[in-house]
């Protein structure tokens, strides 16, 4: 190896740690709102917090998908609608879709104002299975895939696969990522930690609250019973995930920095799409009347 591809490989492995650093600490605000969120949750089990009188149901659409499942509304829906001290009704929570704007799949988001279906094994396996088979999340993962092929992401791929992998070679990889993550994340770890997967979105509140709310769902989730826990089944999903992709990635393309900026990656991409969803229903009725507009 001559002096200058030396120079070059020392130079990618100090760009790719620069770059790990900066997707860690960029994390690192979320960490900490979420922290708070789940101390001011705790620290007040028998008050009424943001996350138990928010929202504890999913959407009518979302509870047929479920098998044996019903759902029914705890109160009438006036009566789920914040009062003032006038007793005059505030605005009203809107609903969950199954489908965010019709496309992106929304399965483990609860709507604001009744209550859900027990959660469970079944329930999660359940979530797992359409996650894993959702042909969005299928097209999601081998776009990501191609784009990865592109980018020449995987080096060593290249030479596993004769010196000129075909981008199949990144595709099958990148959906056996997404089965394993909704394998562990959703069905396994939650199971046997009595975790439940879903999102109990606010649906009202301020903007900084709600978000705040959603992005805290990464290390804040729910018991069975419903209480407010550490996420250590999602975040062990993560890393099981990772843990397991170094099995048939090849040796060597899969070091601590690369699977700790995939983690990362997936602890942000899961923040960002989780107020997405929580605002989605503010988005889709704001865009509903602008249309209706003459």
């Amino acid at each position: 190896m001559t002096m200058a591809e030396v120079l070059c490989l020392q130079r990618n492995n100090v760009c790719r740690g620069l770059r790990s650093a900066v997707v860690a600490a960029s994390a690192l605000p979320w960490m900490f709102a979420a922290t708070a969120c789940l101390k001011a949750q705790t620290a007040l089990p028998d008050a009424p917090s943001a996350t138990r009188t928010a929202a504890l149901q999913l959407s009518m659409v979302q509870a047929a998908d479920l098998p044996g499942e019903q759902v029914s509304t705890s109160q009438p829906q006036a009566e789920q609608q914040d009062r003032h001290g006038d007793g005059v009704p505030s605005k009203p929570i809107l609903q969950q879709q199954r489908r965010v704007f019709g496309v992106l799949p929304n399965y483990t988001s609860v709507s604001g104002g009744a209550t859900p279906p027990p959660a469970g094994w079944k329930t999660n396996s359940i979530v797992a299975f359409k996650q894993s088979t959702d042909y969005v999340g299928i097209l999601y993962s081998l776009a990501t895939s191609a784009i990865a092929y592109a980018q020449d992401s995987h080096p060593l791929v290249d030479t596993v696969n004769g010196g000129n992998a075909p981008v199949w070679g990144y595709m099958w990889r990148g959906l056996v990522d997404k089965t394993s993550q909704a394998g562990q994340g959703t069905l396994l770890f939650p199971a046997v930690m009595h975790e439940d997967t879903r999102y109990f979105a606010m649906g009202r509140g301020s903007k900084v609250k709600r978000t705040v709310h959603a992005a805290a769902s990464v290390i804040v989730a729910h018991s069975y019973s419903g209480r407010p826990i550490f996420n250590a089944a999602g975040l062990l999903g993560k890393v099981g995930t990772q843990a397991l992709s170094t099995t048939y990635y090849p040796s060597g393309s899969e070091d601590f920095g690369v699977l700790a900026e995939k983690f990362t990656y997936s602890c942000l991409r899961q923040a960002g799409f989780t107020i997405l969803r929580e605002f989605s229903p503010d988005i889709a009725q704001h865009l509903h009347r602008h249309h209706d507009q003459p």
